[in-house]
């Protein structure tokens, strides 16, 4: 093992111009900090609710105004290389021996036939639209749009077309009336984005942090945890945004004194939001959670929040004082209305880590309570490695930023937490503590409460010997689960003989466990992008860390029908264009959105009875589907807002649909009105899914005979 100054942390923040200034540069000791709250595995701790700042409501438009104001006297914005900060990896834990076991990874797969099928994919923002790295790619789907919420800008799409809708802001722009105070001479700016459609409520939600800086370029601890809530499901330049801050330090119980929040993770469910975050000083010092009830934020507020702080804490030394607690800890979303419980999840920073912790967060909307740990049990994960990609000229510095063993989201649905990260492996997909050659993207199915791993996977290059650091990584991934048990994962892929692109695959509910639909072989795993160009920005010119990329990563499951997903990821879009200034015609990044189209539905191959008499209000038949490659019926929840489209069917004039009664995905009974239909007269049926694919049977099942 080694020792924890090989592991040190370093934050980084580059100003260019005098709008900004120096962040950190550089990489330091740890502090000595002593822990103010702590949980064992066995214990729970009891929140206290802490009661915050009313909203501040403003519209869109008054935003969009903001921005455009400036612009008009000549404003542009600098670029800003935002936050960088680790915590160690491979620590030595002061509660228990962390030596584990390296557990090797499933096989690769055999490559098959997509899950999903690609559709509408646009670019959904890129460098000079923003001018800020990495852009912490984020961005959701709601009814009708997609919003993209990355550093320095938020823009909304309408998910039919692609097209940009009428809300288009900056995010300082945006978050502009709650942002800290800056001292004489200072600035404040937001950083760290995260969104989500809640269909539970029907409302957007945008998280972010702030960062100040004084005078001199040095950074301000005790930031602002910042969240807007829009007053509709569709944002426009009318939407009415309500924004609420805390000042992370001033939560109850008051702590975390002179720490810097990082690394916001965002979670929602029926009754909370669950925001994890990293804290620092000069370094990295542990981990800590909010939980805001989310009722207080629904409408003008005051909103209210409780910290449990310290789940995970560090010695001067590096050691792990409390016990072992879940890092960059990150809420679950949970699309269930009637969930009275939350879910935290995160990884474990010792050395060859075999194990997650989750916790447990009971009555979210009162007094929160935070169980101990929930240790699961998986295949030892190592950190990623900086990624190599084609045409990178500057060496070392010049590779794009692998992060570390952060998960990067968590969705929890009927019993089973979903989550992925990345991990360095061979060419095994083995994820030892040495001899790393590539990156690869492991994701998790566990059982929840219980903590019971189900199944996971890895998706990794098997080409090559086991040292060959040539062959293609998978970095910065997030999967989803859809309401049919189908999932889809995205990352970025890049390395020494590929440009850095963006990748999606899935997989079906009933495929063997552990497995995805690629193989993990360029040949056979297609990225959605297809770069020509060489990530060298002049703008970012690395460090130990490698090139900004990510920092984050998203996939989302369509409100309209649950079935539908759709993935963001980062990839080099080709040049910085006109618009960019004095940084055009250097490489470029992008984020590129995809929507994945769910299997079709079964194609209806008998009914039962085949033949019904004319003349009746309603009679009800049996329809039976054949399935083929993952196709099925399915009926979306209730509790969606707006509520979701409806399995339908159709036979033809004369017979009336009045209802489908859904049974299973090959089982669907109709409700028929034939009052109106001629006898002798044989009909197909045709069943429609909520995402609007549709089937046929191959011939008539149904005849209409007298009564």
């Amino acid at each position: 093992m080694k020792s924890s100054h090989s592991f040190c942390t370093q934050r980084h923040h580059f100003k260019i111009s005098a709008w900004l200034a120096l962040f950190f540069i550089g990489a330091f000791a740890f502090s000595s900090w002593v822990m103010a709250q702590t949980s064992s595995s066995k214990g729970q701790i009891v929140g206290t609710p802490w009661t915050g700042a009313l909203a501040v409501q403003e519209s869109s438009a008054a935003m969009m105004a903001r921005e455009a104001h400036l612009r008009a006297m000549g404003w542009q914005k600098p670029v800003t290389l935002h936050p960088q900060l680790r915590a160690p990896q491979g620590l030595t834990d002061g509660t228990r021996s962390s030596v584990s076991t390296v557990q090797p990874a499933p096989g690769p797969a055999v490559a098959q036939s997509p899950a999903q099928t690609t559709s509408l994919s646009f670019l959904g923002a890129q460098f000079s639209d923003e001018f800020a790295t990495p852009p912490d790619t984020m961005g959701a789907v709601g009814p009708t749009q997609f919003l993209v919420a990355v550093n320095g800008r938020f823009r909304v799409f309408n998910k039919t077309t692609g097209s940009v809708g009428s809300f288009d802001v900056d995010s300082d722009m945006f978050f502009a009336s709650v942002l800290t105070p800056p001292p004489a001479g200072g600035q404040s700016f937001t950083s760290d984005p995260r969104v989500r459609y809640d269909r539970l409520s029907g409302r957007w939600f945008i998280s972010m942090i702030d960062v100040t800086l004084t005078s001199s370029g040095s950074t301000q601890n005790n930031n602002r945890v910042l969240l807007a809530v829009s007053d509709t499901s569709t944002v426009s330049s009318s939407t009415v945004w309500s924004l609420f801050f805390f000042r992370q330090d001033l939560v109850a119980p008051a702590g975390d004194s002179n720490r810097f929040a990082d690394y916001p993770t965002l979670g929602i469910d029926a009754q909370a939001l669950y925001v994890g975050t990293n804290m620092f000083t000069s370094s990295f010092c542990g981990s800590t959670v909010f939980v805001i009830r989310k009722s207080s934020v629904l409408g003008a507020g005051p909103i209210v929040v409780t910290a449990f702080r310290d789940i995970l804490a560090l010695n001067s030394g590096g050691t792990i004082i409390t016990a072992q607690g879940p890092y960059t800890p990150t809420g679950a979303d949970n699309v269930d209305p009637h969930a009275t419980v939350g879910f935290i999840i995160g990884t474990n920073i010792v050395s060859n880590p075999t194990t997650l912790f989750a916790r447990q967060v009971n009555d979210p909307g009162g007094t929160p309570t935070l169980s101990g740990n929930i240790n699961i049990t998986v295949p030892t994960y190592a950190t990623p490695i900086t990624v190599n990609h084609l045409g990178n000229t500057g060496g070392s510095k010049g590779k794009l930023d692998g992060s570390d063993n952060r998960l990067f989201n968590a969705h929890f649905r009927n019993g089973h937490l979903w989550t992925a990260h990345c991990v360095g492996v061979d060419n095994t997909g083995t994820s030892p503590g040495t001899s790393k050659s590539r990156d690869g993207a492991c994701w998790y199915d566990i059982l929840m409460p219980a903590g019971t791993l189900n199944q996971s996977g890895t998706l990794y290059d098997p080409t090559g010997i086991a040292s060959d650091t040539t062959r293609r990584n998978y970095t910065y991934a997030s999967i989803m689960v859809s309401g049919q048990g189908h999932s889809v994962l995205g990352s970025t892929t890049a390395g020494s003989n590929e440009h850095a692109n963006a990748f999606v695959t899935g997989r079906l509910a009933t495929d063997a466990a552990g497995t995805l639909r690629v193989d993990g072989t360029p040949a056979n795993s297609p990225t959605y992008t297809t770069s020509t160009t060489a990530y060298n920005p002049s703008f970012d010119t690395g460090s130990t860390f490698g090139r900004r990329w990510g920092d984050y990563s998203y996939t989302s499951l369509d409100p309209s029908d649950d079935m539908t997903m759709w993935t963001i990821q980062e990839w080099c879009n080709g040049l910085v264009p006109a618009s960019g200034g004095k940084w055009a015609g250097t490489a470029s990044y992008g984020v590129q959105v995809v929507k994945l189209l769910a299997p079709p539905p079964a194609t209806p191959s008998s009914a039962s009875p085949s033949s019904v008499a004319s003349g009746q209000s309603s009679v009800l038949v049996a329809v039976t589907g054949t399935q083929v490659a993952g196709s099925g019926f399915y009926k979306a929840p209730t509790g969606i807002t707006p509520a979701p489209r409806k399995i339908t069917a159709f036979l033809g004039s004369g017979v009336t649909v009045n209802r489908v009664i859904f049974h299973s995905p090959t089982s669907v009974t109709l409700d028929l009105n034939t009052q109106a239909a001629t006898p002798g007269t044989s009909y197909p049926i045709r069943i429609k899914n909520p995402d609007l694919q549709a089937r046929t049977s191959a011939s008539n099942l149904l005849t209409i005979v007298s009564p």
